[in-house]
């Protein structure tokens, strides 16, 4: 019966073994993803910046484009709105 108790131990003891060893190395793991991970944010905020800058400008050039494009339009179209209610008001309707 005192056998069984020693292999109960012996057992218990490299379960604790072994899960110290594998969250020994899963921490180990994360630390060093962590770690390239910061390395790899400094390593690319310049870029980012770069891509903000150039974004920006391109979104101002579409707004600028895309408004003389459509002005014209729009200008016409409220033109002839206003003509439309203008002979309605005159019509008597």
């Amino acid at each position: 019966m005192m056998a069984l108790a020693d292999w109960r131990d012996v057992a218990l003891i490299l379960l604790l073994l072994e899960a110290f060893v594998l969250t020994m190395a899963v921490g180990t793991a994360l630390y060093f993803s962590l770690r390239g991970l910061r390395r790899f944010q400094v390593w690319l905020k310049p870029y980012l910046l770069l891509a903000r800058t150039y974004t920006r400008q391109a979104h101002d050039t579409i707004i600028r484009i895309t408004a003389a494009v459509i002005a014209p339009f729009v200008w016409l179209h409220s033109l002839l709105a206003g003509l439309r209610r203008a002979l309605d008001i005159v019509g008597g309707r």
